[in-house]
């Protein structure tokens, strides 16, 4: 009997794989979009919050505080990731020293 894993081969048309390798990009830590309600909101408080004390003028300046969020939106993943990593590792040696 075939295992389900083994069926399972991931997308076999060009359109498919095409699709399939966006799939980072769109969830997740390097996702480049918001994920949340919450990194949306922030986002918006941010982009506010900016714009009130830098007064961007033009496109460019405009374009710049919504990279400047969204860049610190991508930070804030990155230091959860690795806080929940940190405290993994932890509860696998606290794990294996009750042993």
């Amino acid at each position: 009997m075939a295992k389900s894993h083994n069926l399972s081969t991931g997308p076999t048309s060009e359109e498919g794989k095409a699709i399939s390798c966006q799939n980072s990009t769109k969830h997740g830590l390097t996702s480049v979009k918001l994920n949340t309600a919450e990194e949306q909101s922030l986002y918006d408080a941010m982009v506010a919050s900016l714009t009130e004390e830098l007064n961007p003028q033009g496109m460019t300046e405009v374009n710049l505080v919504s990279d400047i969020a969204m860049i610190r939106i991508r930070l804030n993943r990155f230091d959860k990731a690795e806080n929940a990593l940190f405290f993994i590792e932890q509860d696998k040696k606290q794990c294996q020293i009750s042993r």
